[in-house]
């Protein structure tokens, strides 16, 4: 995805301190607990093993843009998400899609 695309994810990223590309990166996989604030998110490109490290080799800085991102829901639900953090005044959150293909949110404060 270039660059000038990935300016709006950035953009809903910046929303929040703390937040990172990489939570709404198909590749980004979560790992501890996001809705205590405790999990973090490694790197999974598959051009990653292709240069010879596995995982992201720095964690990526909160606001900063990575060439590698690829969404992993459509920017208007990613929107959505970012909109219900903000409305509930949660600091962390976790999402997926139920067997009827409804986006679940979860989060904490």
């Amino acid at each position: 995805m270039k660059k000038e695309q990935r300016e709006v994810y950035l953009s809903l990223t910046k929303v929040s301190p703390g937040w990172q590309l990489c939570s709404f990166c198909k590749y980004g996989w979560g790992c501890g607990s996001f809705c205590s604030g405790e999990g973090e998110i490694e790197c999974h490109h598959p051009l990653t093993d292709y240069y010879g490290f596995s995982g992201c080799d720095r964690e990526l800085e909160p606001g900063e843009d990575c060439w590698g991102f690829r969404p992993n829901y459509p920017v208007e639900e990613i929107a959505d998400i970012v909109g219900i953090m903000l409305s509930e005044g949660w600091q962390a959150a976790g999402w997926y899609r139920n067997k009827q293909g409804r986006l679940v949110i979860t989060g904490t404060e």
